[in-house]
């Protein structure tokens, strides 16, 4: 994946359709640094991407770290809606 098409502020979906989990902090020429909600920042190589477009990043889930993998799920309970 073309970290090239990537921009500072893309949103972070583990599926498309879903809501998002985290944002692209900064792009560097081999990785991005992201910030995931409720678990912190991570680097990203191009191989935990899917594919990006529109202002969107698709991770690889497999290829994330067991422990944010664990977390995905949760990731929104703390939020409150209303």
């Amino acid at each position: 994946m073309a970290l090239s098409e990537i921009r500072a502020e893309d949103e972070i979906f583990v599926r498309e359709g879903e809501r998002g989990v985290g944002a692209v902090r900064v792009v560097h020429p081999d990785h991005l640094l992201v910030m995931f909600e409720g678990y912190g920042e991570m680097r990203l190589e191009p191989k935990h991407i899917k594919s990006a477009h529109d202002g969107k990043v698709i991770v690889d889930v497999d290829t994330l770290p067991e422990d944010l993998r664990s977390r995905l799920p949760h990731i929104h309970d703390g939020e409150s809606r209303g």
